[in-house]
């Protein structure tokens, strides 16, 4: 499909950690029950709902790197295989722990979920990727043979189209769901593929000062775009804090660009490489419907202070939550690596 050799940019590795950081900043706030905590006019209330906005364009991120990796990546089902392995193997591995622990807390349909976790919707980001997956070989081969003109204005018509007009009428349209659906994932897949076909002839476009600065501006533009959600968000208009918001999708595609273009020494190379193989294992984990009834749901509840140390409490929560489910990742990985090696020469 397209023969040119690309190397591996870690500047999207780490973005695909911040990302999964992001969801646990989510997650902390929303199911730990921070959010439901404070009144408006509080300034806990306003420190918890920036760091919400803040966090919101995770998704979003995701599904911008899935297009600018996989748009020209050789294209094999089997890795939705892996992917399903991985799922698979924490909803049921979870699902027996709880079985041998808290054995009251598991259902005849968690096991049928264990069993089935895309089409019985235990995460709700692998059931529309999945969908998303299967259409991928068509999408990669519209971005490869499409102008860049034409990508340009369909990535225009999306915005226009899918975020902008919809947010501004506070409508849901065409299945979206508020982006959590095949279809949002589908849209910005597109516009990642675009940014990594084109990012470079698009660099020799910029002008002299936005090319010298093309780090620190797309950083301040995500400010600026975090802000003006969070205010809308305070003034009524929470429809600006969603997925589909066009300030939080712009907001998003300033860190995909700003990490697209971040260079990377060696050594954070290592760590970039040694973290993102369990970003999505850190999601399967702390999301798992029986960990997140019984373990994340208010579990912040009496342990967060108000105030600005809410801001450090809930960025070193979430911290904790990525780094202890990475931890319980390493076993899967090594096992993954044993099997791969034995089939390797095997087969």
């Amino acid at each position: 499909m397209n023969e040119k050799k690309h190397e591996k940019n870690y500047g999207i590795e780490w973005l695909r950690i911040l990302s999964m950081y992001m969801v646990a900043v989510l997650h902390t706030l929303g199911q730990g029950g921070i959010l439901g905590s404070f009144k408006q006019g509080d300034l806990s209330f306003s420190i918890a709902w920036f760091l919400e906005t803040a966090a919101f364009g995770a998704v979003d991120c995701f599904a911008l790197i899935s297009g600018y990796v996989g748009y020209h990546s050789h294209f094999r089902y089997k890795k939705g295989m892996r992917l399903w392995f991985q799922t698979f193997f924490y909803t049921l591995g979870i699902t027996i722990l709880f079985a041998i622990f808290m054995p009251e807390a598991v259902t005849k349909d968690q096991w049928i979920a264990a069993f089935f976790p895309i089409m019985k919707k235990q995460y709700w980001y692998m059931t529309a990727y999945a969908g998303l997956f299967i259409l991928i070989p068509i999408l990669n081969r519209a971005i490869v043979n499409l102008s860049g003109r034409e990508l340009l204005k369909i990535c225009l018509a999306i915005f226009v189209v899918f975020s902008l007009i919809p947010t501004l009428l506070n409508e849901t349209v065409f299945g979206l769901g508020g982006g959590y659906s095949a279809i949002w994932l589908l849209l910005l897949y597109i516009c990642g593929g675009f940014w990594g076909k084109y990012h470079e002839i698009c660099l020799t476009h910029l002008p002299d000062f936005c090319f010298r600065h093309r780090l620190f501006l797309p950083f301040l533009f995500y400010l600026l775009c975090t802000t003006i959600s969070f205010l809308l968000k305070m003034f009524g208009f929470s429809q600006y804090v969603s997925y589909t918001s066009p300030t939080i999708l712009l907001g998003s595609c300033a860190l995909f660009f700003l990490f697209s273009l971040m260079p990377c020494s060696k050594k954070s190379s290592r760590v970039a490489s040694f973290l993102a193989p369990s970003a999505l294992s850190v999601y399967l984990i702390h999301v798992h419907p029986l960990i997140w009834n019984h373990l994340m749901l208010y579990f912040a509840i009496g342990h967060f202070p108000s105030g600005p140390m809410l801001f450090v409490w809930v960025i070193t929560a979430a911290l904790c939550i990525y780094l202890v489910c990475t931890i319980i990742d390493l076993p899967r990985r090594l096992l993954w690596y044993i099997a791969a090696r034995f089939f390797t020469k095997q087969y």
